[in-house]
């Protein structure tokens, strides 16, 4: 692919060197408004009313391409950026897209004058990207950016099964699962302190694992697939669903031992075990709200007032 767009001008080498035309619909190549590259995509379409706020004042990093309908060149690189919008979900690393055409407030506030633009965005400061255009390209300049940029990696917590596909079962992921303890047996301390530590791990092996976390017995189908993994909690498995393999980390739950489980797995010095995709069921469980946990009340004793016998009890 031909290197990125630049901050004004034609927009990079490749890009259409023509200046935008006046702003119409568009019957083909992605649309115009907020129906364009973002639908049905993990691309975050971006337009006037919320640039602002998401990438300006935001803490993430993006990469944003301004577009235009009718561009060829940004027809080209839609399903690419699509492709590795997909390969970033997770990641903490976003791609936008703008329709300069329809957003001409934010086109015209950051010099775009060729289709397509592509601006990276770290914490609100923009800068021309130059890398190459394929999906390949976007993820790899993505990837470098997070490692320098200190950007602390996202580890969600698993909550149903569409994220379980959608995370776990792209093309070339190795998922990283952690089984943490109940939160009535941890506490909120002991569970971010669990979360920090897949985070560490997560920052150093983001290229090629998905790291996520559920509470111990709340994915029983999951746990009982993967050799019944989990005779106490916190414990980790990595799963590959492209493969059906899967294995599992026997040491104790801590960072040193955690990174050396995932990079061993990654250079094959740690044995993986046959699974069916299908046996990997995961069931929607409600998101931790982040607090220590409560016991549930236990029901009062209804007693009959007039000889102090529980109601509906007969005496001995």
């Amino acid at each position: 692919g031909g290197g990125g767009g630049g901050s004004g001008g034609s927009g990079g080498s490749g890009g259409d060197k023509s200046k935008p035309k006046p702003k119409r619909a568009s019957s083909s190549g992605g649309g115009g408004g907020h129906s364009g590259w973002g639908a049905g995509s993990a691309v975050e379409e971006l337009g006037d009313a919320d640039f602002e706020s998401r990438v300006m004042e935001g803490e993430g990093l993006w990469l944003v391409a301004f577009y235009a309908p009718w561009c060829g060149h940004c027809r080209n690189l839609e399903p690419e950026w699509k492709a590795a919008a997909a390969r970033l979900e997770g990641s903490g690393f976003k791609l936008g897209a703008v329709d300069a055409t329809q957003a001409t407030g934010v086109a015209s506030e950051h010099g775009v004058q060729g289709y397509p633009t592509i601006k990276f965005f770290n914490r609100g400061a923009a800068t021309p990207y130059e890398g190459g255009r394929t999906a390949e390209d976007i993820v790899g300049h993505a990837m470098s950016a997070l490692e320098t940029s200190g950007v602390e990696a996202e580890v969600p917590q698993l909550t149903s099964a569409e994220q379980w596909r959608s995370l776990c079962g792209k093309k070339g992921t190795l998922c990283a699962v952690a089984f943490l303890p109940h939160i009535l047996d941890s506490g909120a301390d002991g569970r971010n302190a669990h979360i920090a530590t897949l985070k560490a791990i997560a920052r150093r092996n983001r290229r090629l694992y998905t790291f996520l976390w559920s509470e111990g017995g709340a994915q029983p189908a999951l746990e009982e697939a993967l050799d019944r993994c989990c005779a106490s909690y916190p414990a980790l498995a990595a799963v590959s669903l492209e493969k059906g393999r899967f294995a599992l980390m026997r040491d104790a739950f801590d960072e040193k031992h955690a990174a050396t489980f995932v990079g061993g797995v990654l250079r094959g010095g740690i044995r993986t075990e046959p699974v069916a995709a299908s046996a990997l069921k995961v069931v929607s469980v409600e998101e931790w709200d982040g607090k220590d946990g409560e016991l549930p009340e236990e029901e009062p004793l209804d007693y009959d007032d007039d000889d102090g016998t529980v109601e509906g009890k007969s005496e001995l």
